[in-house]
C-alpha cells in the first residue's frame, strides 16, 4: 500500500471511531403515592412498576379523596416514563396536585413517588437531565415546590432543586465501571389548607447519556503508528532528494 494513503487510512480512522456511552440497564422504576385529608387522617392512593435489568414504557397514575359532610380535598398525579435505548429517555408528571373544596385548617394533602434508573456506566460520558417545570393552575402556590433531581454513586448522593416555573439543564460525569442511581421525584404538598380551589404543576423532562472524547489505548496505539508512518514517509522523501542532487538532477516538489 503506498505510505500516503496508509497515513490516511490511520487518520481517518481515528477521526471516525468514536467510544460508545450505551450503559447497561440493571433497574427501571416508577413509584407514585397521593394523599389526601379533609381532618389530619385521610385515605392513600399508591402505584408502583419495578424491572429489573429492563428498560421500558411505565404510565401510572394515583388519585385519592376524602369528604366530611360539605368538604372534601382530592389529591392526584399522572406519570408516564418511556426509553429510547439504555442511553436516553423521557419522564412526564402531569396534573400533579390537589383540588379543595373549602379552607380546611387541618386539611392535608401529599403527592410524591419518583422515577429511577439504575445502570452501570460502560464508558467515562455523561448524565445530562433538561428540564421544564411550571404551573398549570394555582389559588394558593404555596406547597407546589416542584420536583427534585437524586443522583447517586458510590461516591456522594446530591439532590438539585427544580422548582415549579422553572427550566433549565444539568449534568453529572460518569466514570466507567461504576454503578449509578438517578431519580426525579415531585414535591407538593400543604399541611392546612388557607384556599380552596385547583393547584396543580407539570413537568417535563428529558435525559442522554453520552461519551466523553477521553483517548483509548487502541486510538493511541493507531494514534502511534500513523505518526511513525508519517516519519517513514518524511525520511523517504529526504533520501529521494538526497540521491537526485547526488546524481546532478534537482527537482523541487
Amino acid at each position: 500500500m503506498d505510505t500516503r494513503k496508509f497515513v490516511a487510512l490511520i487518520l481517518g480512522t481515528l477521526l471516525f471511531s468514536s467510544a460508545t456511552a450505551v450503559p447497561t440497564p440493571l433497574l427501571s422504576e416508577l413509584w407514585l403515592r397521593a394523599d389526601a385529608a379533609v381532618n389530619i387522617d385521610g385515605p392513600a392512593d399508591t402505584f408502583s412498576i419495578v424491572r429489573p435489568h429492563a428498560i421500558g414504557q411505565m404510565t401510572g397514575a394515583v388519585s385519592a379523596t376524602d369528604v366530611s359532610g360539605t368538604e372534601s380535598v382530592s389529591a392526584s398525579m399522572r406519570a408516564s416514563a418511556r426509553w429510547f435505548g439504555p442511553a436516553a429517555g423521557d419522564i412526564s408528571y402531569d396534573y400533579v396536585g390537589w383540588t379543595s373544596s373549602a379552607r380546611m385548617v387541618n386539611g392535608y394533602v401529599a403527592i410524591g413517588g419518583y422515577w429511577g434508573y439504575t445502570f452501570e456506566a460502560n464508558e467515562t460520558s455523561t448524565f445530562t437531565l433538561d428540564w421544564n417545570a411550571s404551573i398549570l393552575t394555582a389559588t394558593d402556590p404555596f406547597g407546589l415546590a416542584g420536583f427534585v433531581f437524586y443522583f447517586t454513586s458510590e461516591f456522594a448522593t446530591p439532590y438539585e432543586e427544580m422548582h415549579a416555573g422553572t427550566q433549565g439543564s444539568l449534568t453529572r460525569e460518569l466514570i466507567a465501571g461504576h454503578r449509578y442511581y438517578v431519580q426525579v421525584a415531585p414535591h407538593a404538598n400543604q399541611l392546612g389548607i388557607a384556599v380552596p380551589g385547583d393547584n396543580y404543576l407539570t413537568g417535563q423532562f428529558h435525559w442522554t447519556i453520552t461519551p466523553v472524547a477521553v483517548p483509548e489505548p487502541a486510538s493511541l496505539s493507531l494514534l502511534g503508528v500513523g505518526l511513525l508512518a508519517i516519519v517513514l514517509l518524511r525520511t523517504r522523501e529526504k533520501r529521494a532528494r538526497r540521491l537526485r542532487v547526488r546524481s546532478g538532477s534537482v527537482e523541487f516538489d
